[in-house]
């Protein structure tokens, strides 16, 4: 009977549309939490090695005429750069486990909704999707780790 419908026309027949929503809920979620956990690897990484994320170096760049230009203050304005660099840095990993904390929260919450209504093996089917997701969004993510020395 069920063979040409998919997975959320199955489980809203079976289960009913408040299922169906809720399993899409909870997918999402472990999808933000796979991004925002590699992204915190990623951060981390970032950290560890002294570079910088594109995007924290682009939006600084308009500080970056005060480097440039010639004065007796350079090594002072390199400092600073350096500085700011590193808080912006550590303020979004330190976000990061705040999201992903929320996250877990959120979908602990939904699981438990789901599991009155299903059994527990979609539940594991979700966790499997998680893992698959963590995998390519790190190799993205490392991807757009730049190759510069530290300033």
């Amino acid at each position: 009977m069920y063979q040409n419908i998919g997975f959320f026309q199955q489980t809203t027949v079976t289960y009913g549309l408040h299922c169906t929503e809720q399993l899409k809920r909870l997918m999402t979620l472990y999808k933000n939490l796979a991004n925002f956990n590699n992204r915190k690897i990623f951060l981390i990484k970032c950290r560890s090695s002294g570079m910088f994320p594109n995007h924290i170096v682009n939006n600084l760049n308009c500080i970056i005429t005060l480097q440039t230009e010639s004065h007796p203050y350079k090594k002072d304005v390199d400092k600073m750069l350096k500085t700011i660099r590193q808080k912006i840095l550590n303020m979004e990993i330190r976000i990061m486990f705040w999201k992903i904390n929320n996250l877990k929260r959120e979908i602990e919450v939904i699981s438990r909704e789901v599991q009155k209504i299903l059994c527990n093996n979609t539940i594991g089917l979700q966790k499997c999707l998680l893992s698959s997701l963590l995998n390519r969004c790190r190799w993205c993510l490392n991807k757009c780790l730049i190759h510069e020395t530290v300033i």
